[in-house]
């Protein structure tokens, strides 16, 4: 008799950025990026059926909405996500960037585009025009 194998694990990087995460799926707004799988602005509805994924992982992704939206964009994560799935959420250190910006440090972290949205829009890119960038 054979046994049963349980379905794959599902899993889903939102935001994933230059540095995807393995094992997962990935949705960005860009599809530029390298191993996006899925294209979708955070603050609309995903293009996902409910309790569709085991875990969604957010490293740094969720500080680009606003607010006012944080709940609504929460709650639409919590509803691709199976009962029991797991949400790993990461969200930027405002001590750290506070200590950096204090110090008149930046750090190499920054996506070269935001590096170059700053040059163009705060008039250079240095360490208070990274600790802009990075907290809002």
């Amino acid at each position: 008799m054979r046994g049963f194998a349980p379905p794959p694990r599902r899993a889903l990087e939102i935001g994933s950025g230059l540095t995807p995460l393995p094992d997962h799926e990935h949705l960005d707004a860009r599809a530029d990026l390298p191993g996006v799988d899925h294209v979708a602005d955070i603050r609309s509805p995903l293009p996902f059926p409910d309790a569709t994924f085991d875990h969604v992982s957010s490293r740094n992704c969720l500080e680009h909405v606003s607010w006012r939206q944080v709940g609504a964009v929460l709650g639409e994560w919590a509803r691709i996500l199976k009962p029991n799935g797991t949400l790993d959420l990461w969200t930027p250190d405002f001590e750290y960037l506070c200590r950096q910006y204090l110090a008149g440090r930046s750090d190499l972290h920054l996506d070269p585009a935001l590096q170059k949205e700053a040059r163009e829009t705060l008039g250079g890119y240095d360490a208070s025009a990274w600790a802009l960038v990075k907290m809002f």
